[in-house]
């Protein structure tokens, strides 16, 4: 097992689609190295395609973002003030933010991706039958996953481009709320360990991989309690773990 074993937990509902879009459009982009003429992969990809699609159309991604780009803009802009601080790193990220936010900004929506494309549409409406990708339910599918490497892959980087820079952009800002936060090492006595944090939006756990179990958290942004369990049952032994309070966009 890997030395160190790191959990997250969100703590609010918009780092939960942060975090939601950040793995499965790194699941696509992994699909689309291996992907083969076999059923199971080219379903894969279209399961995970749909659901990416799914966790934005059931969120305001555009406000949200919006928000928090120039929030992190400004706490940019307030370390520039600090002594000894390089300043052309500042303005790096500050140029980012900016290109983001106008990139972000002029965003078309993505409501009418899934339907205004036969293909995805006809695969969309039999992959929520039981079996529906079978060739006789879905020929234009089994077709499809024959055509040359190339040109699937043409109409992949098609369909991913609407959600890529958006993916982009939710993945730099949970970089920025993973590297402004401090870890601390705690102590789970008796496998429970309970905490006050103010302003939390999302915890990272880092355990032992030696460790056989894994946290089940509950809480909000200012208290939270971690119950640290194994396949079998929980874990009552002392545990010692490295906490970090990845505090929201200030």
């Amino acid at each position: 097992m890997t030395s160190e074993l790191v959990f997250e937990h969100p703590l609010n509902e918009k780092i939960r689609t942060y975090l939601r879009v950040e793995t499965l459009f790194n699941q696509l982009e992994q699909i689309k190295t291996t992907l083969d003429e076999s059923d199971s992969s080219v379903q894969n990809f279209f399961r995970t395609l749909f659901d990416l699609n799914d966790v934005l159309d059931r969120c305001e991604w555009r406000s949200d973002l919006l928000k928090d780009l120039d929030k992190q803009r400004q706490l940019f802009r307030q370390w520039a003030n600090a002594p000894e601080i390089d300043t052309s790193k500042i303005d790096e990220l500050v140029l980012k933010t900016d290109n983001y936010f106008r990139t972000i900004n002029q965003h078309p929506k993505l409501a009418n991706l899934i339907k205004e494309d036969r293909l995805l549409s006809l695969i969309r409406q039999r992959l929520t039958l039981p079996g529906g990708a079978c060739s006789f339910d879905l020929p234009q599918l089994y077709f499809w996953q024959h055509q040359s490497l190339e040109q699937r892959i043409s109409d992949i980087e098609k369909w991913l481009q609407p959600f890529a820079t958006i993916a982009e952009v939710m993945g730099f800002l949970l970089s920025m709320l993973r590297e402004q936060s401090v870890a601390e090492q705690v102590i789970a006595h008796g496998g429970f360990y309970q905490g006050q944090r103010e302003g939390c939006a999302m915890l990272r756990i880092s355990i032992n991989g030696n460790v056989r179990g894994y946290p089940t958290i509950s809480g909000h942004k200012n208290r939270f309690a971690i119950k640290f369990m194994s396949l079998e049952g929980a874990i009552t032994n002392d545990l010692n773990f490295t906490l970090t309070c990845c505090r929201s966009f200030q």
